[in-house]
């Protein structure tokens, strides 16, 4: 819910849609299924290990964005 909210949000104020959040997400409602049948602490895993790769890709993808932005004075 958290992660359709994010990207409701984003889309509203930016008018894109963000890919790699789009997906984490859809892959989050394809895994319900599965967190109905297996117990709740793998379940939790599985979400933890689908937010924790959205959360990677993003920091290795926009990495260079992300000095730029808090330290201007090592942009060249």
């Amino acid at each position: 819910m958290c992660l359709l909210g994010e990207i409701a949000s984003l889309y509203r104020t930016t008018g894109r849609i963000f890919r790699r959040r789009t997906v984490g997400t859809v892959v989050l409602v394809a895994l319900i299924p599965v967190a109905l049948v297996v117990p709740a602490l793998a379940a939790l895993a599985l979400v933890a290990a689908v937010c924790s790769l959205i959360v990677a890709y993003e920091v290795l993808r926009y990495r260079e964005s992300r000095i730029r932005v808090r330290h201007p004075e090592l942009a060249e």
